[in-house]
Formats: structure tokens, sequence, C-alpha cells
């Protein structure tokens, strides 16, 4: 009898442990799966902050934009009202608030990205850029032109915070170059005639044209004559 207790009892441990053993695999397992979970949450989170930093910075330059406050909170409601025990959130409450985010992100996204089109584009369209030809140095005239193919690229793509930043800065440095030269409306009209992709014919300009090109040296150098 007492070897059989002893049996019995042996069978009732390790029935015991082995239960335990399945909790705390459980737990371990319920525990990565929400540490996972979490590491997605602060990814997507990351993904927003940074989009929504960018949408500031665009609208610190005159970029109109929806109000973002609601927009960008939206997908942390859920989130903070599960923790607010000090808890960390259940693995199902942890996807749903990653959910949020990455549809805020994407709406805010889709309405940044069409605001920042329409504006930046209309800014380089605002370039007078028939007054590059006025800029007497070579290389002046290059630096300008990278900078505008810069402008061009950035007006194709939603931009950082920091690309934000650097078109601001180069296109009011263009602007201010273009800006402080003198020149005549006819001139001005002239190179913008020129610099047009069909071109122009010899004999469409006048003799005061030419004129006005001969006696821009630096405006002269840069046209050259073929015949087609």
């Amino acid at each position: 009898m007492g070897v059989e207790m002893s049996v019995f009892e042996k069978a009732t441990r390790l029935r015991a442990v082995a239960h335990t053993y399945a909790e705390g695999a459980k737990e371990r397992r319920d525990r990565e799966q929400a540490e996972l979970a979490l590491k997605e949450v602060e990814d997507a989170l990351d993904a927003l902050v940074k989009l929504t930093e960018a949408a500031r910075s665009a609208a610190e330059l005159g970029v109109t934009l929806p109000e973002m406050a609601s927009l960008v909170g939206r997908g942390l409601t859920n989130l903070e009202a599960r923790s607010a025990g000090g808890l960390l959130p259940t693995k199902q409450a942890l996807q749903a608030a990653k959910g949020r985010l990455i549809s805020n992100r994407a709406e805010l996204e889709t309405a940044f990205g069409a605001a920042w089109r329409a504006w930046a584009t209309a800014r380089v369209r605002e370039v007078p850029i028939a007054k590059i030809a006025l800029v007497a140095s070579r290389m002046s005239r290059q630096s300008i032109e990278d900078d505008l193919r810069s402008l061009h690229g950035m007006t194709r793509s939603i931009p950082t915070a920091r690309e934000v930043q650097a078109f601001g800065q180069k296109w009011k440095r263009v602007r201010d170059v273009l800006d402080a030269l003198e020149a005549e409306d006819d001139m001005v009209e002239l190179l913008t005639r020129l610099g047009a992709s069909e071109g122009v014919l010899l004999a469409d300009l006048s003799d005061s044209e030419l004129a006005l090109l001969r006696n821009r040296v630096a405006v002269a150098e840069q046209i050259v004559l073929r015949r087609r």
C-alpha cells in the first residue's frame, strides 16, 4: 500500500509540475507576443510622428493642411484607455492600436501628399527661370539650375521634415538671386521665348531684339545658332 501511495503521490506531483510548466509556457508565449505587438505599435507610432513632423514643417512654410491633432490622436485613444492601470495592454489591444495608427498615417499621408505637391509645384512655377540667363557667373547659373532640379524632384514625393526645410531654403536662395537682378521686361520676355522647347527662328527676331541680346555679353555667350 505504501508503495502504491508513493507512486500515486509521485504521479500527482508530476501532473502538478506539468500543469505549472504549461501555464508558465503559455505566460511566456503571451508575454513574447505582447512584446512583439508592442514593438510593432512603436514602429507604427514612430512613422506617424515623422510624418506629422514633416507636415508641421510644411505648414510653417505655408502649406495648407487639415487639422492634425484629432487625426493623429485617434490611434492612441484605445491604447491609452487599456493601459490606464499601468499594465501592459493585451496583444489584441496592441494590434488594434497598431491598426489605427497605420490607418491614421495613411489618411495624413494622403492629405499631406496632395497639399505638398500642389504647393511645391506652384512655388517652382513662380521662379522666373528666364532670368537665369542674366546671371553673369557660369558657376552661379549652374548652382541655380542644380537647385531647381532638386526642387522639381521634391515636388514628386512626400518629403521628410528635413527635406521640407531644404526645399524652403533652396527656393528662397533661388528667388533672392533672381529677384535681385534688374532687367527690362523686353529682355525677360525674349529670354522666355528663347527658352521654349520649340526654340525661335532667327527670322522671327527683330533687329532690336538681336541688339538687345548682343548688348548683354553674358547672355550672348549662352546663345548658340544652328541651322536645322
